[in-house]
């Protein structure tokens, strides 16, 4: 039988001869894979000493360095300032989109340019107003200018693409290589630009909604600070002599009136969620307590609520008019986010008229 001897630097294999029975021996020089002094340890049974970054596996690097860039990446992405705004202008002011085609008599080659000073201007004023604290308004006119450069460049590339094919087809390769040498310079400015759009949009959509997580959260704490609303069963009537000075103010003066007689004990917010394609839950704050008194700042109303549910309607007492009424459900969540529907508390000195 052959044997086989295995050293650390080389390999003997004995084998019979085919053409007689002595042994012929062959010495082969193998390269046999050495442990490294980390596998040592192990092997030993001893405990290694941590990886130093030299010995660290590339795998594990690499996974690392991804980890950090990606941390580093949504850092930046989370913060915006106004320096991302100029550095995005100067970035398509440095862009000048420009097509080289072939003048048919001469042979020569003529320059065409698609201008980029709309979208240029759309950014600048975007970072004025987010430096005024518009921040919505500034993500929407980045999101204009976005496009509109997306669609210039749409078009900048159907007509390099155009006038190089007219090039290929004449065999004019002097002059395609020409057209390439100017066009190819423009395409390695454009990418740099839409990434520098896509990071803005990026922020400013994370800005915009910690802006209105801490406008909601700071709205929510002034509530739970604020009095507690009362909410019993007794109907709170008008104070005497409002409902005709009410009817005899100028419009426009209405608040000052109202604010005159009563106090606001709360202005409402409204929570709106869709649970269902087709369906959705209303929370108010504070829950439109019955039988109160509430001022609609839109319509210059002061009403009373009739009803605790409310499915599709409010159903309340119209003070002008004297006649229970019904309004749209969607009409009070309207007026409610813009801020003008009023809880009305008849001041402690004013003296309450009979109940209707």
């Amino acid at each position: 039988m052959p044997t086989e001897h295995k050293s650390t630097a080389t390999r003997i294999i004995d084998k019979h001869c085919p053409s007689s029975h002595n042994p012929r021996r062959f010495r082969l020089s193998l390269p046999i894979d050495r442990p490294t002094p980390h596998e040592r340890l192990l092997w030993l049974g001893l405990k290694a000493h941590p990886l130093t970054p030299s010995e660290t596996p590339r795998s594990l690097r690499t996974a690392q360095s991804e980890t950090q860039a990606k941390a580093k990446t949504s850092l930046s992405v989370s913060q915006v300032d106004e320096g991302a705004f100029l550095n995005l202008t100067s970035a398509i002011q440095g862009i000048h989109l420009k097509v080289w085609v072939t003048v048919a008599k001469s042979g020569t080659l003529r320059q065409e340019s698609i201008a980029l000073t709309d979208e240029r201007a759309l950014v600048h004023a975007a970072g004025r107003l987010f430096s005024k604290g518009a921040a919505e308004e500034a993500a929407k006119q980045i999101r204009q200018a976005q496009s509109g450069f997306s669609r210039k460049k749409t078009e900048w590339e159907r007509r390099v693409r155009q006038s190089e094919d007219d090039s290929a087809r004449r065999r004019a390769m002097r002059e395609l290589q020409q057209k390439k040498g100017y066009h190819n310079p423009i395409t390695s400015r454009i990418s740099p630009a839409e990434n520098q759009f896509r990071r803005l949009v990026e922020a400013l959509d994370i800005h915009v909604t910690l802006v209105r997580k801490r406008e909601i959260a700071a709205r929510q704490e002034s509530l739970k600070s604020a009095s507690p609303v009362s909410q019993g069963p007794d109907t709170i009537a008008l104070p005497v002599g409002f409902l005709e000075v009410f009817r005899g103010t100028e419009a426009g003066r209405q608040e000052a009136i109202v604010k005159q007689f009563f106090e606001v004990e709360a202005e409402l917010t409204v929570e709106v969620a869709s649970t269902t394609p087709k369906g959705k839950t209303v929370a108010f704050s504070p829950p439109l307590p019955m039988n109160r008194l509430y001022y609609l700042v839109d319509a210059a109303q002061v009403i009373r609520l009739r009803r605790v549910k409310i499915a599709d309607d409010v159903y309340y007492h119209n003070f002008l008019t004297q006649q229970n009424e019904t309004m749209p459900l969607q009409s009070v969540i309207e007026s409610v986010q813009a801020g003008g529907v009023w809880l009305l508390q008849p001041k402690s000195d004013s003296i309450e008229t009979d109940r209707p």
